[in-house]
């Protein structure tokens, strides 16, 4: 059950009539110097363990500890997760709807809660790169999950925060994708073979994997002592980027807010799949598969604007980045499984490199299958379709 979060909305003389004076709960031994600091005054209250962004203030200050004033302006914008800002203001609080992550919700600002989800994103990387547990490559792939997730994000807003800034943050979460990625194939190997045994247990038995095996986890343990120094790097790079978020200039808030950035990823992805149609190898295929998950990622976000048929689409193009990341991992299996590249016994690897071009190969015709069904659209009408229910649902 999420944290119950105050808004009270008071006037000078102590009447609820001012919207400009606002006022939040925090969390117990809240104090101000654990709140961030912004060039911009712009405000970050928290609630429920979430940093709430949006909120344009020329003065923050605390109470008894624990209790936040904010005195500025557009304040019903900066409580993303609730059905109606303006009702919970008037009705001095409540509950935060059950707004699932990586999702707008249907009576939220789509400026805040875009915000919203990218500093998620932001923390959920950061916490688990800190926190890895027993298992820092299962972290690792998490981090770079939540990372792909913003690259989607900005492409959403792309004209929104304008180009400058689009640059910068793709380039700050492409360098910390590569980096992290660095220290994570070579496990992603080992499960990528692994997986090769499940779907070809006649021909991929435990002794005829096991030599390609070994070679492959010798090969991540000698990454093991890289992953410490990678992943508190990339968690530096991801906590400076969280003010940046909360200081996006999105003037939109309405469909227009993401009608551009949608109807570019589809036909970045439409043009890809055309031309991984036309030559399926390695290269087009891992770039079709780049936009297939941006697409994917955005899809996920609209889903309370049009359930029935974007919940449908959501699992048919997660279907798709699916066969296309088992693809990416086989081509790159084959790749280390190379004579040249040092691994025990080439003879045996050579026998499972084959094996995994053939896998390759039926996976690459399953994709371009699901792909003529979910680029069956032109960009134009696919944007135009979303528009009208967007418009629908609000």
């Amino acid at each position: 059950m999420a944290s119950r979060l105050q808004a009270n909305m008071l006037g000078s003389g102590g009447t609820e009539t001012d919207p400009n004076h606002v006022r939040f709960t925090l969390p117990e031994h809240a104090t101000k110097d654990s709140l961030p600091q912004t060039s911009q005054c712009e405000a970050i209250a928290l609630a429920d363990s979430q940093w709430l962004c949006g909120l344009q203030a020329d003065s923050l200050r605390l109470e008894s500890g624990n209790l936040m004033e904010i005195e500025g302006h557009s304040m019903t914008q900066g409580i993303p997760g609730l059905a109606g800002a303006q009702q919970a203001l008037a009705d001095g609080g409540g509950e935060q709807d059950d707004v699932p992550k990586f999702r707008l919700g249907r009576h939220e600002r789509p400026g805040v809660g875009i915000k919203r989800i990218a500093v998620e994103q932001l923390d959920e990387a950061v916490g688990r790169l800190e926190d890895p547990g027993e298992d820092a490559d299962e972290a690792i792939h998490d981090a770079r999950i939540h990372i792909k997730k913003l690259r989607a994000i900005i492409r959403l807003v792309r004209s929104e925060i304008g180009e400058g800034v689009y640059l910068q943050e793709n380039r700050r979460y492409r360098d910390a994708g590569r980096r992290l990625s660095a220290v994570r194939d070579p496990a992603a190997l080992v499960e990528a073979l692994d997986k090769l045994g499940t779907r070809f247990g006649d021909e991929a038995t435990p002794a005829a994997l096991e030599p390609a095996r070994t070679s492959l986890v010798q090969a991540e343990k000698r990454a093991r002592t890289a992953k410490e120094e990678a992943m508190s790097e990339v968690t530096d790079i991801l906590r400076s980027a969280r003010e940046l978020v909360c200081n996006w200039t999105m003037t939109n808030d309405d469909f227009s807010l993401v009608e551009r950035g949608l109807k570019r990823t589809y036909r970045k992805g439409h043009r890809a799949y055309k031309k991984a149609a036309r030559r399926p190898g390695i290269r087009n295929l891992h770039q079709w598969r780049k936009h297939v998950k941006y697409l994917w990622y955005q899809m996920e976000m609209l889903r309370a604007f049009w359930p029935r048929r974007l919940n449908v689409l959501a699992s048919e193009i997660e279907g798709l980045a699916g066969y296309l990341n088992d693809v990416h991992d086989l081509a790159m299996l084959r790749r280390a499984l190379r004579p040249n590249r040092g691994l025990d016994d080439g003879v045996a690897c050579k026998g499972v490199s084959a094996l995994a071009g053939h896998a390759r190969r039926r996976l690459a015709a399953k994709s371009l299958a699901a792909g003529h069904r979910i680029y069956a659209q032109k960009p134009g009408a696919f944007a135009r379709r979303l528009k009208q229910r967007w418009k629908g649902s609000n």
